[in-house]
């Protein structure tokens, strides 16, 4: 299977949930060889519900019915840091397949499901319905929406190792790197090397973002703005992300004092490579690339 096709795979992939729809084959012991700790407790949890009833008589209200369960959602906790590197592996992967996407492409591809899953659940009126321990293992305990048909009758599943609320918090957590991720405007931008097959991967700084912007200016006659901080900061902020406008501004007050028509002041800027690297940040490439040749540079 090629990356394209298991990233539209792994897209489906809730990456903090393994849940079990009610009524699968997996569930049904007859059907399945699959033999896990989870598969194990949920039979366990089913049995409880379907043959002893206890749960539905103590909820005299109504508001459990066993019969009306359409799915078990296991709650999952990956650690921060290998998520954000399994996050930027992919993405880079991605970048090579899809070379002109920006990052917000990415996260709704291969994070739309889980991001509405993730809100969803941060807003539920969880209350807990009961337990289940299994031999040496963790004890397992199991919640509900004060709301049912809000998850359509959907019970959650936790390690008794964590509190739920360390679930919510850790989620939180993760929306917000996510977040983060996606309005991050910085590129890895994939030239081919002139000496081997391989590609090499260049990170944009704020001075890639600061020269592009210069020579941009220069180029289409426009004034810089240079010390104009709030101007320069907005500026940055939407070339480069939330929160990085003040790299920005300092980037461009710092290059407005260099020789931008000398190449060898260009190249000690931007790389061996600035001239794709600018092509690549300014809206108007074109432009650019005819001051240029008009400057010979």
């Amino acid at each position: 299977m090629g990356f394209v096709e298991e990233i539209y795979r792994l897209r489906e992939v809730n990456l903090f949930t393994s849940n079990f729809v009610i009524g699968d084959l997996e569930l049904d012991r007859i059907s399945t060889k699959t033999e896990t700790i989870k598969i194990e407790v949920l039979h366990k949890w089913l049995d409880f519900r379907y043959y002893f009833m206890e749960l539905d008589r103590d909820w005299a209200d109504g508001k459990y019915n066993s019969y009306k369960r359409r799915c078990i959602y296991f709650l999952e906790i990956v650690e921060l840091e290998n998520f954000k590197a399994i996050t930027e592996g992919l993405y880079q992967s991605y970048s090579k397949e899809f070379p002109y996407s920006k990052k917000k492409d990415f996260i709704k591809l291969m994070f739309g499901n889980t991001i509405s899953f993730l809100k969803r659940f941060l807003k539920l009126d969880l209350i807990r319905i009961g337990e289940i321990e299994l031999g040496n293992e963790s004890e397992y305990i199991f919640y509900m929406d004060a709301d049912d048909i809000n998850t359509e009758f959907s019970d959650f599943v936790i390690k008794s190792k964590y509190d739920i609320q360390h679930y919510r918090q850790y989620y939180k957590t993760v929306l917000k790197y996510l977040k983060f991720f996606k309005n991050d405007n910085a590129k890895l931008v994939i030239l081919p090397q002139q000496t081997t097959t391989e590609n090499k991967t260049i990170r944009y700084t704020a001075k890639h973002y600061a020269l592009a912007y210069l020579l941009e200016c220069a180029a289409k006659g426009e004034g810089n703005r240079g010390g104009q901080k709030k101007e320069l900061e907005k500026i940055g902020n939407e070339k480069m992300g939330a929160g990085k406008g003040n790299t920005f501004y300092k980037g461009v007050n710092k290059l407005v004092k260099c020789n931008l028509s000398d190449e060898n002041v260009l190249i000690e800027i931007g790389g061996k490579n600035w001239l794709e690297i600018v092509k690549d940040l300014c809206k108007e490439p074109e432009t650019v690339e005819v001051y240029l040749k008009n400057k010979r540079i």
